[in-house]
């Protein structure tokens, strides 16, 4: 059996608006991990950012699923979360 081939490594950027989507995708990177309030670890940012940055950028964005400081989400907070 062949080894796996290795793939080359990826820059991911964390962003915060669209305009940072902008920096990074002028930087060339290669994914956005879109997210609010990166000082408390990291919080769902608000859907009218995640349109901002999706009209900005054709990168690919993963967006911080997280309501609050916890890590569990009850099914209202899970339907708070998809808008």
């Amino acid at each position: 059996m062949s080894p796996a081939p290795e793939s080359a490594p990826l820059l991911e950027v964390c962003v915060l608006h669209a305009r940072d989507a902008a920096a990074a995708t002028a930087g060339e990177a290669d994914r956005l991990l879109l997210l609010a309030e990166p000082e408390r670890g990291g919080l769902s940012p608000a859907p009218s950012v995640l349109s901002a940055v999706l009209r900005e950028t054709d990168l690919p964005v993963r967006v911080m699923l997280r309501a609050d400081d916890s890590l569990t989400v009850d099914g209202a907070r899970f339907s708070s979360l998809l808008g």
